[in-house]
């Protein structure tokens, strides 16, 4: 557990995690004169949330911005995504983002961007650890709580919070590594952006309700993660688990980029498609929207070609559902 100076009321310069090593052709601070648990620090801060609700007063806005600088600070400096260190604030970071979260979606969209989500997304990622941020959760909603509202634009959010995954670590090295486990830290983000709980409470299923058309605004921005990452299983899972909760004609475009892309990094893996399931889950929900949603043909018929090949792939690596889709689908579009 890091301590965290705490240098007064109202520090002139953001407090230091002790432990931080000096940045290059700046002179150490000086040795700080008190400190505190930041993890009774970041249960402090969790109360804040009560003055959300209403109209935010200035004050709890310009205190949060004091904490920011002074978490950038502790965190390290921006650029620096070589550096390795463990004496993170890991435990302060979590509760201080999760409450930036709610107060963020309480304000306007555009003054959110620029006081937290523009400093937030540039910190740094550790190259070989973890993300030196969570999620920040609340906001790229729908929130679980009742007592926070919902983000004005969650779309905008999500675009921004995503291209910061793509520079990460941890999402660059499914360019080649293919696994189904995830950084810890990082599963936090992926996650929050896939609409599930995070990895430790989840249960396969999403915060969503079934059919729930504010999907449509941000599957693009998701399919475009999952592509961009088409080794990791994590993702692949979480993907499916949204389209679980709804069996559209809309989203077959995209079930069909995401599965295209799956092919063309693991072929007739039997290990990816037959024993994790992937598969079979892809077909259940393809079954599963032909049955529900009329649109499905033409969505259908507007990405046959790419359809059949993953198709075929699925066949050729043990998926028997794959045959029975086919025939679903040629018997709606017969072969001329």
């Amino acid at each position: 557990m890091a301590d965290v100076a705490f240098l007064g009321t109202a520090p002139a310069s953001p407090p230091q995690v002790t432990g931080w090593p000096a940045r290059e052709g700046k002179i150490p601070a000086a040795p700080p004169d008190a400190y505190v648990d930041e993890q009774r620090l970041g249960a402090l801060v969790g109360h804040l949330v009560l003055f959300t609700a209403g109209r935010i007063p200035p004050w709890l806005v310009s205190l949060t911005n004091h904490l920011l600088a002074w978490t950038i600070d502790a965190n390290g400096p921006a650029d620096d995504d070589d550096e390795d260190n463990d004496n993170l604030p890991r435990d302060w970071n979590r509760d201080f983002f999760d409450f930036v979260g709610v107060l963020a979606v309480a304000l306007p969209h555009d003054e959110a961007v620029t006081m937290f989500i523009e400093p937030i997304i540039k910190l740094a990622m550790m190259p070989s650890t973890r993300q030196r941020h969570p999620s920040c959760a609340g906001l790229i909603g729908p929130r679980s709580r009742s007592d926070t509202k919902n983000p004005e634009k969650p779309a905008e959010i999500r675009a921004l919070l995503a291209e910061r995954m793509k520079r990460s670590w941890n999402y660059r090295r499914f360019d080649h590594e293919k696994t189904f486990t995830c950084e810890s830290h990082a599963g936090d983000t992926w996650t929050a952006m896939f609409y599930q709980p995070p990895f430790f409470m989840s249960s396969g299923r999403t915060i969503l309700p079934s059919n729930w058309p504010g999907l449509d605004m941000t599957v693009k921005i998701l399919t475009d993660l999952v592509t961009g990452a088409p080794t990791s299983g994590a993702m692949a899972v979480l993907f499916l688990n949204l389209l679980d909760t709804s069996p559209r004609a809309a989203l077959i475009p995209f079930a069909v980029e995401a599965a295209s892309a799956w092919t063309t990094a693991y072929a007739t893996d039997t290990n990816f498609w037959s024993e994790r399931d992937i598969g079979s889950r892809l077909c259940s929900w393809l079954g599963r929207t032909i049955s529900e949603d009329s649109a499905s043909p033409e969505k259908i018929e507007d990405v046959r070609g790419p359809l059949f090949k993953c198709l075929d792939v699925l066949v050729r690596s043990g998926v028997s559902q794959a045959s029975e889709i086919e025939g679903r689908i040629t018997a709606m579009h017969p072969i001329a």
